[in-house]
């Protein structure tokens, strides 16, 4: 006879049980017989169940050295010891303490936990969400079935993508002084950054180089660049003016991103003035002439015509010529001086030297010079006349007998009124003058 355990799926131990016998038979000495019982053991072939868990994260895991903890248990008692290996999707991102655990046989409900650090990247990729993954290994079949789900790890970033300018301005001149500054990156890139540097007034500043690059291999390395002031001729004061910064990637945190300028005041090294070679000068009524030459000290932002005009002393007349009347300075024929001719005029007149003055205005949309007070150029006219009377000849013969003597008179110089000469003879019985006086007039 054979008995055979049946499975019922309980974990209900081993059973005790028998095999009762009973005999039937006509034959009355085998029905009177007492068969004795088959005791029998069903081993039980069912375990209590295991439950593995992960539990929650707890803690906040950050690039500065946050870390989160979490919890793995085992309920129930295992037959062997089950081995819980782990990895993470990213090992740049997080690390866990420790990557593998160990329940032991025998031992009921035991939890044990492990520590997410976070790990800092330096570079601004905001929170990344890493998998911590679990590989189940034990001769304890129960265990062995299980697939623990993946927890997930957020690790908080630390960085951020920013472009540093220092220092953020800076003087330069036009004698050509310069100052440098330095640009850096804050975090980190993916991909290489172009920084663009431009002058917003390229005639007062350069900068160089003109573009600055950094790479995800140098970007912690600080990039200098130099301001040069430019002498643009033109009193023009000191002048503001930027650095602009363009900052140019495929990393779309850099890329785009607005850059601090750098601003720069330009010393002015130039002077708005009329330059005059003198501003006294002396003409004749023989003809000699003056010069006055007329520059210009700094470049005009627009024509600048310089007019002149004569005035005479009161009550006197003009008594020079000039040529030309005005003179005009353009932004770009501005160096070169020009001059005035002043030539003194005759007038035949015993009138002493003549006082004149050149005024001189300056005409001009450039408002710097339009502001500039023009001096007076003070002249004298020398005069080359005297007033004076010539009698010719001064001796001679008359006769009783009626023999004349003729005196011829004339004027030095022009009157500026009748001039009478009265003629009159020291012995008048002696001689007669006629006519007894000569009369001289501005026009004769």
């Amino acid at each position: 006879v054979t008995v055979t355990g049946q499975d019922d799926d309980v974990d209900d131990d081993d059973v005790r049980y028998r095999i009762r016998t009973a005999v039937a038979s006509s034959d009355a000495r085998y029905a009177a017989l007492t068969v004795d019982e088959v005791e029998l053991i069903n081993r039980d072939d069912d375990k209590p169940p295991l439950n593995l868990a992960v539990g929650e994260l707890i803690g906040a895991v950050t690039e500065g050295g946050g870390a989160g903890v979490f919890a793995i248990s085992v309920a129930g008692t295992p037959t062997a010891t089950i081995t819980i290996d782990m990895t993470v999707d990213d090992p740049t991102e997080i690390a866990v303490t420790p990557v593998s655990l160990s329940f032991s046989a025998g031992v009921v409900n035991q939890q044990q936990t492990v520590t997410v650090r976070g790990l800092d990247d330096e570079i601004d990729d905001d929170v990344q969400n890493v998998a911590v993954r679990f590989t189940v290994r034990s001769l304890d079949d129960r265990a062995d079935v299980y697939s623990l789900a993946p927890l997930i790890g957020p690790n908080q970033d630390d960085d951020t993508a920013a472009v540093t300018v220092e220092p953020a301005g800076g003087r330069t001149d036009e004698a050509g002084a310069s100052f440098a500054f330095s640009v850096t990156l804050e975090s980190e890139p993916v991909a290489p950054v172009l920084v663009e540097l431009t002058s917003s007034d390229q005639t007062e500043g350069s900068v160089m180089p003109q573009s600055l690059r950094f790479t995800p291999g140098d970007w912690r390395t600080a990039k200098r660049a130099t301001v040069i002031g430019r002498d643009d001729d033109i009193a023009d004061g000191d002048v503001l003016y930027a650095i602009r910064t363009t900052v140019l990637s495929n990393d779309a945190k850099y890329g785009g991103l607005d850059a601090a300028d750098v601003t720069v005041i330009n010393g002015d090294n130039d002077t708005a003035a009329v330059l005059l070679s003198t501003d006294a000068i002396t003409t004749t009524e023989e003809g000699d002439a003056a010069v006055v030459s007329i520059g210009l000290s700094s470049r005009p932002t627009s024509a600048v015509t310089i007019a002149a005009q004569v005035l005479p002393a009161s009550g006197r007349a003009i008594e020079v010529s000039m040529a030309p009347t005005s003179v005009t300075f353009t932004p770009e024929q501005w160096m070169a001086a020009q001059a005035l001719t002043v030539t003194g005029m005759d007038d035949a007149v015993d009138d002493g030297d003549a006082r004149y003055a050149i005024e001189l205005a300056a005409q001009t949309a450039d408002p710097v010079y339009a502001a500039i007070a023009l001096p007076v150029i003070e002249g004298v006219n020398l005069d080359d006349d005297t007033a004076g009377v010539t009698l010719a000849p001064l001796s001679g013969t008359t006769t009783e007998g009626g023999g004349g003597f003729d005196v011829t008179a004339v004027l030095a110089s022009q009157p500026t009124a009748s001039v009478v000469l009265a003629l009159t003879p020291e012995r008048p019985g002696e001689v007669a003058a006629a006519p007894a006086e000569l009369v001289f007039t501005p026009e004769s």
